[in-house]
């Protein structure tokens, strides 16, 4: 700005010839180019701005005029291109990098996340959260706490230092309780933002913590109504600064951690509500089973000693309640076994199928004949093992089974087969029961699953069921992460089975 003739090139953006700077009026000499006699300068033009100049010095008077100034206008040109794209290969560069951080950090906190989420248990959850909040911050510990609104306080469910922290033996125990009435922590929980804190702050807002931290960030885990939970950052070396580019990563994980938080209290309550309702079950069948044992066994007592004098209808009066309460039996028998599969997790076996489906076979047999029905087993002895609960695969299959008898009529033909092959590219296990009975209208068929529920057929109104039977099939092959169908037609017969991955 102190050389006009520099200013002029830089105004008009045109080369400049100074022929004899003795004779420029505008030049002004310094001692280190006294010796210059002649100068030219061509500027760099990029987009019509003047991002560069060339200065050419002689010694010789004269040396330099306008025509050289033309002459060299192409070279600037091209020095103008070579600039532009060094500038953009920077920018380039520099783009590249920050990405290729951007992208390391979004895998951490990807990994970081599905640490996190990949559990429902909540000490699991705030352990891990506590260990990859220290991780990502690049803090030497980490103090998760929920928040009680109510008692405007926090109480520690996990924390973390790193195994050589100055820290790390004075970490609040579980269950320790921190209030959070400073100022500075009461605009956190309204504005739900983090805050910094250094050493002399972090002595206010927690008058307890320990002196080793320097320097801590808050941070609140937000859920879906209101703020669950608070994480304290710290760090106990004394030079460290918390990295600013680090502290979204660490919220952006506290958004996670909150919304597991969530469904971690979600699936306890519903685990909780489960466990009641198994109860309730337990003691009404109890509560229900034990007067009905009295009535069966009164009324069969009854019957025979009266037998002698019953008329034909008093006879039919008795076979109702017994047909009757046999039916409240079989109604307790069914909840209780929905409830077991829902309830009890047994260790897996290895199932041999053709032996369990011999075996139920020849446990229907005398049923079978009763109805003079036939009944045919097409199973290989060498299907595939699969491990699983045999109890549910014999009540399932065995409830199929009595349907089928239930359902076809005499002299009617039953099969029962098992197979092996393939759903969607992986081996299944299928296993199926076929009658020639009555059959089932389509619009029925979506809901024979369901609890409770019996098809509605006038040639079926005399035959006594709960509707439960095909809801434990479903439940228990569900268990197994199993599919059940059914295929049926009127005056056709039924079909009902399900396939299990191997």
């Amino acid at each position: 700005e102190h050389v006009a003739i520099l200013k002029e090139i830089m105004v008009t953006g045109q080369p400049r010839a100074v022929e004899d700077v003795c004779a420029e009026p505008t030049w002004i000499c310094f001692p280190p180019t006294a010796w210059i006699r002649s100068w030219l300068g061509i500027p760099i033009l990029n987009w019509g701005r003047v991002v560069g100049l060339f200065s050419l010095d002689s010694a010789t008077p004269g040396f330099y005029n306008s025509e050289h100034g033309k002459m060299l206008v192409p070279f600037a040109q091209q020095a103008a291109i070579a600039f532009e794209n060094a500038q953009l290969y920077q920018r380039i560069h520099a783009q590249a990098a920050e990405l290729s951080i951007r992208v390391s950090q979004l895998d951490t906190l990807y990994h970081a996340g599905r640490s996190i989420t990949s559990t429902l248990e909540l000490d699991e959850i705030l352990n891990r959260f506590a260990e990859q909040m220290t991780a990502i911050a690049d803090a030497t510990s980490a103090i998760i706490c929920t928040y009680d609104p109510a008692a405007n306080t926090g109480t520690v469910g996990a924390a973390y230092a790193r195994p050589n922290a100055l820290c790390r033996e004075s970490l609040p125990p579980k269950g320790y309780q921190i209030k959070f009435d400073a100022p500075d922590l009461r605009q956190t929980l309204t504005m739900k933002r983090s805050l910094l804190l250094t050493a002399d702050e972090l002595r206010i807002a927690f008058p307890d913590a320990d002196t080793h931290i320097h320097t801590a960030i808050v941070i609140p885990l937000v859920g879906k109504k209101q703020i669950v939970g608070f994480v304290l950052v710290g760090d106990s070396r004394p030079d460290y600064k918390h990295d600013p580019g680090n502290l979204w990563m660490c919220e952006m994980l506290a958004n996670q951690a909150a919304i597991a938080l969530e469904q971690a209290a979600l699936f306890a309550n519903i685990h909780q509500l489960e466990q009641i309702k198994s109860k309730m079950i337990r003691m009404a069948s109890h509560d229900l089973r034990t007067p009905l044992t009295h009535v069966q066994g009164g009324v069969e007592m009854l019957e025979m000693q009266l037998k002698s004098v019953l008329t034909p209808r008093q006879r039919d009066y008795f076979r109702m309640v017994q047909e009757a309460t046999g039916q409240m039996e079989q109604i307790i028998t069914d909840i209780l076994s929905l409830e077991r599969i829902e309830a009890v997790h047994r260790l897996p076996e290895p199932i041999v199928w053709y032996k369990l489906i011999e075996n139920i076979a020849q446990g229907a047999a005398e049923e079978l004949k009763r109805k003079g029905l036939s009944l045919d087993v097409e199973c290989p002895t060498d299907l595939p093992l699969l491990q699983g609960d045999p109890v549910q695969f014999r009540q399932a299959i065995t409830n199929l089974l009595n349907n089928a008898i239930k359902y076809t009529s005499e002299g009617g033909q039953i099969t029962i087969r098992a197979y092996l092959k393939n759903y969607r590219n992986a081996p299944n296990i299928w296993i199926e029961v076929e009658d020639n009975g009555i059959g089932i209208p389509l619009e029925q068929q979506a809901n024979l699953f369901q609890p409770f529920y019996r098809a509605e057929r006038s040639a079926t109104e005399h035959i006594s069921g709960t509707g439960l039977g095909l809801s434990v099939v479903k439940a228990a092959i569900e268990y197994h992460n199993g599919h059940v169908y059914v295929d049926s037609e009127p005056g056709r017969g039924s079909l009902f089975g399900f396939r299990i991955p191997l």
